[in-house]
């Protein structure tokens, strides 16, 4: 009969980032023994401080801790006695050794019609072809597993950006990463003849291009994109930039493939609300720090008055009402009531309707997705991410990013503004 053993090897990690770190390194060590799959399935016992991973090809796992966050013990139960030196010598390796490479990698774009062309911020290179962009970056990984692990999340990242910034769906399927010499790495981080970035544009006309016709992807933008390669473990001011920009590109991409479906209801609305959401977390990077409710504990959040005072930094008290009222009041019907802005559809006569919920309110003729509240929630997502690189830039670092009501682009807000 096969024999089991439990192994039982001390971590004491001091933090929550060296808890993940030791994580990441001990399954690259158990990848190199042979392949490991999951059946992952984490929990925790109530009253517990053990949390137990799942089912992996060397055993069951699970790691305890005093600290929350900082792994104080590593086990593997369920485990055959011939692995029992390999597993003990991986966690002890995942341990001890503190050594992480340097990786330089190029990620390839396919061209869809027109290039890409990014401003370099003396990190992050771009090398622009007939077929494609090929972007350069410097990331730190214990191994190439462990690289593909991280790329595999950061890549989404990128493409939010690219999204936000130029206009350009990339399929994640389609990216090609590749591991690269310094010497090609180094090379890409040579300016580009660009032309400085006009960040007032709203309509995709009016979108930045160099003189061959690339879009451009400015230095403020490349550096958002450098600090999320660059660690592991963003700032929380970072981590609400890329949230803002995921936030755009998932309602950006629900618009494209919902395609016919765009009036029916619901899809519309979803679109709409997803779209004005992506100001919730520039509201919060911006807006005062929540308080917590002496009655409960809970955090108390006034998310309706931090979104009024951004889009008042970026316009008038006027439109701020409105935006805060029209479209983020109907988010939150739509996500907490499941309301609709209307019931109706498109059909060939009118028949006006008076709102059942509202008494005061005429029900809109049909759903519809709001492409000019797209048009300024991009351009806010854009300026924001400005001010926040601002001087921090390499080629441009005196750059203004100018604020405020007057430079506002005012053909947009009328836009939204008369519907």
């Amino acid at each position: 009969m096969e024999k089991y053993i439990t192994i039982r090897e001390q971590i004491k990690a001091k933090n929550i980032e060296a808890s993940n770190l030791s994580l990441r390194k001990l399954w690259s060590e158990l990848q190199m023994i042979r392949e490991n799959g999951w059946f992952y399935q984490p929990f925790r016992k109530p009253g517990e401080n053990r949390v137990y991973i799942g089912r992996c090809n060397f055993g069951d796992v699970s790691f305890d801790y005093k600290d929350k966050g900082c792994i104080e013990n590593m086990y593997f139960e369920n485990v055959k006695a011939g692995e029992e030196q390999g597993i003990r010598d991986a966690i002890r390796k995942a341990r001890d050794i503190e050594d992480i490479n340097d990786f330089y990698v190029r990620i390839d774009i396919p061209n869809q019609g027109t290039g890409i062309c990014c401003e370099t911020d003396g990190k992050t290179g771009c090398v622009v072809k007939k077929d494609r962009t090929s972007i350069y970056m410097q990331m730190q990984a214990y191994g190439a597993k462990d690289l593909e692990y991280l790329l595999n999340k950061k890549v989404v990242v990128l493409c939010n950006i690219l999204m936000l910034f130029v206009d350009v769906f990339c399929d994640i399927t389609s990216l090609e990463t590749t591991i690269v010499p310094f010497r090609e790495y180094s090379e890409s981080l040579r300016a580009l003849d660009t032309t400085e970035y006009d960040y007032e544009w709203v309509d995709l006309d009016e979108l930045p291009t160099d003189r061959d016709g690339n879009r451009i992807v400015p230095v403020e933008a490349v550096r958002l994109w450098t600090d999320v390669a660059a660690s592991n473990f963003n700032e929380d001011k970072v981590e609400l930039l890329v949230n803002a920009c995921r936030q755009f590109y998932t309602a950006k991409i629900m618009e494209k493939r919902c395609g016919g479906y765009l009036c029916d209801m619901g899809i519309s609305n979803a679109v709409n609300s997803l779209m004005v959401s992506a100001l919730e977390p520039l509201a919060v990077l911006e807006g005062v720090q929540p308080e917590r409710c002496p009655a409960c504990g809970n955090m108390k959040y006034s998310v309706v008055s931090n979104i009024k005072n951004l889009v008042e930094k970026y316009s008038n008290e006027t439109f701020a009402n409105f935006i805060c009222k029209v479209f983020y009041g109907q988010r939150s019907k739509f996500f907490h009531e499941g309301r609709l802005l209307t019931a109706e559809r498109k059909i060939d006569v009118c028949w006006p309707q008076i709102d059942i919920k509202e008494q005061t309110e005429m029900y809109q003729i049909q759903n519809t997705v709001n492409t000019n509240l797209s048009d300024w929630v991009g351009w806010l997502v854009r300026k924001v991410i400005c001010e926040y690189y601002k001087g921090t830039g390499y080629r441009y670092p005196d750059r203004p990013c100018r604020t405020g009501s007057s430079n506002a682009p005012t053909v947009i807000l009328h836009r939204l503004w008369s519907g």
